[in-house]
């Protein structure tokens, strides 16, 4: 059941009348039964959507809390600018349903879609509204075009409408800086964000949905930021946004923003090279961080490119792929025992929590031999002489030379 207390009167308007698996929505002034009905329609689109960009995104904004979606009319009438939507939780609505699906869709799903974009792509991108925006849009197209019926048709008319925009900068020749990258939803103006949306539906057509999954993942754990320095300037900005897709993508995309007119010829980091030369060196060399990985291998795995130990273990990434470790965990079989010390110290199965099948796991023995090397310094280099396999791990034999070893000290 998608309400939770049926709404029989206006008055249970102003409580919060419906709820569902993700969602809870609250009517701070009185609404009439037929509004309940449009918004109970809604919801069970809004929770497969949830789902979808849960998995899309592979970022979970809420820790399990539901979204509040809050119709507040007074929330709205103070505020100069015209303001449809406003994301985060709870999601402010002014529009109210007006029963026709299709279109209601729209506006939930495009702050739907900015909740679940990961928040350090919005913070380096605090000031170019575009991109966030842009971003937004995509979302709810994918959600559109993901979901079945007639909303599959009416992601197509938003696909064209973004294109359109596209296709009219891409034949203006205006210059870079004449778009207005920094306004949020300048509807009297070139609407930068519906541009932004129009050039990632075209790199979605060519590339699939999916790869999308890559951008997040890639701007969730900041890979690659370091390629422009700290995105301060509004270029490093704008061009990290090619860089992620192109890292996505697995393709140099440079050529393609050069003809939609990016900055890629400035140097945000001031080394000498040109953001375009940045972003090609680090995806034409076969294995940009040296770990034994090519970049394509190291975006399907969601290794980092751009640094050879991922998960700073003190393993490089290739050798972990090789040993069957995980790349990604300091400590792959979760034994307590980080990869490094098992593999290059220990030489225990970093893969398997009890390497000799004694019943004693390898973090008891090596704990043990730690004890022994802090508190009996002298024991272990005589131990160290025998065939490594002969005292590590086999905790029967250690105790034994332990015990030995206080018998002797208790005679002298």
């Amino acid at each position: 059941m998608l309400i939770s207390n049926p709404v029989t009167s206006s008055v249970a308007m102003s409580q919060n009348a419906l709820e569902s698996m993700h969602f809870k929505v609250t009517f701070t002034e009185p609404a009439n039964v037929t509004i309940a009905e449009r918004v109970k329609s809604l919801l069970p689109f809004l929770d497969e959507a949830y789902e979808l960009l849960l998995e899309w995104t592979q970022f979970t904004p809420y820790s399990g809390d539901k979204i509040e979606i809050k119709y507040d009319k007074s929330f709205f009438a103070d505020k100069p600018e015209k303001i449809i939507g406003w994301s985060g939780n709870p999601i402010h609505i002014k529009l109210y349903p007006s029963g026709n699906v299709e279109q209601d869709l729209y506006i939930y799903f495009h702050e739907l879609s900015h909740d679940f974009t990961p928040l350090s792509l919005s913070k380096a991108w605090d000031e170019t509204k575009s991109l966030t925006e842009g971003l937004a849009d995509l979302g709810a197209v994918f959600l559109y075009s993901s979901l079945s019926g007639s909303l599959r048709n009416q992601s197509e008319i938003f696909a064209d409408i973004f294109l359109g925009i596209l296709r009219q900068y891409e034949t203006s020749g205006s210059p870079f800086q004449v778009v207005k990258w920094l306004e949020e939803h300048p509807d009297d103006e070139h609407p930068s964000d519906r541009l932004v949306a129009g050039i990632l539906v075209a790199i979605a057509r060519r590339f699939g949905w999916q790869m999308f999954t890559n951008f997040f993942t890639l701007g969730k754990d900041g890979k690659g930021e370091s390629i422009f320095g700290d995105l301060l300037s509004f270029n490093a900005k704008m061009n990290f946004f090619v860089y992620l897709l192109s890292l996505s993508t697995g393709a140099d995309l440079t050529s393609l923003f050069r003809f939609w007119r990016f900055p890629l010829d400035a140097d945000s980091d001031g080394d000498g090279v040109t953001d375009a030369g940045e972003i090609a060196y680090g995806l034409s060399a076969p294995d940009f961080d040296q770990d034994k990985l090519n970049d394509k291998e190291e975006i399907n795995l969601k290794t980092n490119p751009n640094n050879r130990d991922t998960d700073n273990d003190g393993l490089e990434d290739g050798w972990e792929i090789e040993i069957s470790t995980n790349p990604l965990e300091q400590d792959s079989d979760e034994d307590g025992v980080n990869d490094y010390d098992e593999t290059v110290i220990f030489h225990t199965n970093p893969t398997a929590k009890d390497t000799d099948k004694d019943l004693w796991s390898d973090y008891a023995e090596i704990s043990i031999v730690r004890w022994t090397d802090e508190n009996i310094p002298l024991l272990l280099p005589i131990v160290r002489l025998m065939p490594l396999n002969w005292w590590l791990p086999n905790i029967l034999f250690l105790t034994s030379l332990l015990l030995i070893l206080i018998v002797i000290l208790k005679r002298r």
